[in-house]
């Protein structure tokens, strides 16, 4: 029986029940219709003996005779994935059980954030990745269980969803083996991919008592995810740094991870398999927190921390924005970040021994001066004031090496650009 159907605006998608009484002779029965977060813009009824119904329906059946009832679902211009139950109850015997039946709607949804059933942290943080969609100016996203992703793959409803955004949180199993098997299966049909949660290889790869390997795990983990398990992480792995040569999220600050979940704080260490990228490094150790990789197919990214870990609003939102835009070939990524970017210029003389000068534009806001070393450590902090048009920089008591500075706006990383130190 099909759950889940793909509906389009204005068109009916019908679902037919056909319904019979266990009890003897003729009994009456109420039928109630019901919709979760239905968009006011949609129309559901149904229809028994020619006859329409909105929500309820005093309807006669014969014991074991199938009578046929039709629901029919018309979805607006509001995008949504809509549940609806039916509940059939006994008038005649009010004592007997009531019989429910469910289904779902989909209709002009792109973008699915997928909460992991392993435990109902996920469902606690959901609204990170539903406000940071918003944000990005994607509003054509919905938000579902990782069991009704499994059933909505199988239904084939869900042809026109171009991301995912698997919340794991901190929950256990990541993904059982069928859930595992639908976001392979979105995948190899060109959907992209962001997961997120800390402890996802150490359940997968650890092979550590109460955590959940399998052949399935072991080859969406490395062939799909490209990233190799090194260790389970620590309180120690709490400030993520940006690879500054990333090409899509070097432009963001340091981000702060907060103990969220009271003294479980398991960020994984992880590393890039072949074609793929590491994007962000904990500052405690180097080692990789963030992989990303495009390939024929698909594009992933995978935080072995939860995005509701990070302490700073603007910059979930600016990794969403990012991963919203790289996702869809947006060329508005390139623009937006070309234009942070020459906000602050390159220093002059570069290289340089003892004194150099940076030309700012269009400075509307007090802002952080940083400059950091290739580890991502910070040499270097101050505040720059609104309306400043340079900096200008003593760096005689400085090391000899390659640098990088940029400015932190409300969480925002503009410019890093290399500065390179001579003697």
């Amino acid at each position: 029986t099909v759950v889940v159907k793909k509906g389009d605006s204005f068109d009916v998608t019908e679902f037919v029940l056909n319904m019979k009484s266990s009890l003897p002779g003729e009994e009456m029965f109420e039928f109630v219709l019901e919709a979760v977060n239905q968009p006011i813009d949609w129309e559901a009824s149904f229809y028994y003996n020619n006859q329409e119904y909105t929500d309820t329906a005093d309807i006669i059946l014969e014991q074991n005779l199938s009578k046929e009832i039709n629901f029919q679902i018309i979805p607006g211009e509001t995008p949504g994935i809509v549940e609806f139950t039916v509940k059939m109850h006994s008038i005649s015997h009010p004592e007997a059980p009531d019989k429910y039946l469910n289904f779902f709607v989909v209709s002009e949804v792109t973008d699915l954030v997928v909460n992991g059933s392993g435990g109902p942290e996920s469902a606690y943080y959901d609204y990170v990745f539903s406000e940071g969609l918003t944000n990005a100016g994607c509003h054509s996203h919905a938000t579902i269980s990782a069991e009704l992703l499994v059933q909505g793959i199988y239904d084939r409803a869900f042809s026109e969803i171009n991301n995912l955004y698997l919340n794991i949180a901190w929950t256990f199993p990541t993904l059982t083996i069928d859930q595992i098997q639908s976001v392979k299966s979105f995948m190899d049909n060109g959907g992209n991919l962001l997961i997120s949660g800390q402890d996802i290889g150490w359940d997968f790869m650890s092979g550590s008592a109460n955590s959940h390997g399998s052949p399935e795990a072991t080859d969406f983990y490395q062939n799909y995810l490209l990233s190799d398990y090194l260790n389970d992480g620590n309180s120690e792995n709490y400030i993520l740094y940006v690879n500054p040569a990333d090409n899509v999220f070097s432009n963001v600050a340091n981000a702060f991870l907060v103990d969220i979940y009271n003294g479980n704080m398991y960020p994984d260490n992880i590393s890039a398999l072949e074609g793929a990228d590491e994007v962000f490094f904990y500052e405690s150790n180097d080692k990789a927190g963030v992989v990303k990789a495009e390939t024929d197919t698909y594009k992933v990214i995978y935080f072995a921390c939860g995005l509701e870990m990070i302490g700073q609003v603007p910059i979930t939102n600016q990794i969403l924005h990012l991963t919203y835009n790289w996702f869809n070939n947006s060329l508005s990524t390139e623009e937006y970040e070309e234009t942070l970017f020459n906000a602050i210029s390159q220093n002059f003389p570069n290289p340089v021994s003892e004194s150099t000068t940076i030309e700012l534009k269009n400075l509307e806001a007090d802002a952080e001066f940083n400059l950091i070393d290739l580890h991502g450590k910070t040499i270097m902090t101050f505040m720059v004031e609104k309306g400043s048009k340079t900096i200008d920089l003593d760096l005689t008591e400085l090391a000899p090496g390659t640098y990088f500075y940029y400015l932190n706006l409300n969480g925002q990383k503009i410019g890093n650009r290399k500065l390179i130190v001579v003697r």
